[in-house]
């Protein structure tokens, strides 16, 4: 089981967050609760590409998949629910990504 918090599901139901942005965030709460069991993060520290959210939320990686999911994350750093934690450098390519907090 994890946790979803009330505000998340309430910004939901206001009309702040849409259903697919509540659904990738309950996917993150459930994919860092599986990093916490084992031990590869701290605390409400989230480390995932968005390729492997795509992967996991749509089932696969298309580049329109991916974008959609940029999109729900800006939306939910918007309302506050994700925090950027951190930028850091991709060990296989160089390119910079974020690391979040999860707020709610």
């Amino acid at each position: 089981t994890i946790k979803i918090s009330y505000m998340a599901t309430a910004m939901c139901i206001c009309g702040n967050i849409t259903k697919s942005e509540l659904s990738l965030y309950i996917l993150m709460r459930y994919l860092h609760n599986m990093q916490l069991k084992n031990n590869e993060t701290k605390g409400n520290k989230f480390i995932c590409s968005q390729l492997d959210l795509a992967k996991k939320f749509y089932g696969n990686t298309t580049t329109e998949n991916r974008n959609h999911i940029n999109i729900m994350i800006q939306n939910l750093l918007d309302a506050h629910i994700l925090d950027i934690w951190d930028k850091q450098a991709s060990k296989n390519n160089g390119w910079e990504y974020n690391v979040y907090r999860l707020n709610a």
